[in-house]
């Protein structure tokens, strides 16, 4: 770029939304409805800045040699893809709260380890809960 040796255009898309196309595949209809509206607002903008191609709707069935074979109500079909990241949902995961109950320690259980919901809500749970010690 300091040598204009490439095109500027073409740096900043490389810069931007790299040697990769990107597919985000979601079961809900809508990407991204458990988090913020800001947050979402700002993420989907970044989605199609990016050009990241999104399905919604969309069921992961099988990753196969050439991608992943997904189900869309009526339709499968495959999406062919170099590599694959499964984000599969979250569950709570909070094994200290038996413990705590046997030795009879006072706690508040706040965020994931109570039910998956939004950061923001975890960190004023977890300031109430520190507040109230």
């Amino acid at each position: 770029m300091v040598n204009k040796a490439e095109d500027p255009q073409f740096l900043y898309d490389l810069a931007v939304k790299g040697t990769k196309s990107v597919v985000l595949i979601e079961m809900l209809g809508a990407i991204g409805r458990d988090i913020g509206m800001t947050t979402r607002w700002t993420l989907m903008q970044d989605l199609a800045r990016t050009g990241v191609m999104t399905h919604v709707r969309t069921k992961a069935l099988e990753i196969t040699p050439r991608g992943v074979r997904v189900d869309q109500g009526e339709t499968k079909k495959e999406i062919q893809a170099d590599s694959i990241v499964l984000a599969a949902g979250s569950k709570p995961h909070n094994p200290l709260e038996t413990l705590l109950k046997e030795k009879k320690t006072p706690y508040r259980v706040v965020g994931d380890a109570q039910k998956i919901g939004l950061a923001f809500n975890a960190v004023h749970e977890g300031f109430a809960a520190g507040k109230a010690v």
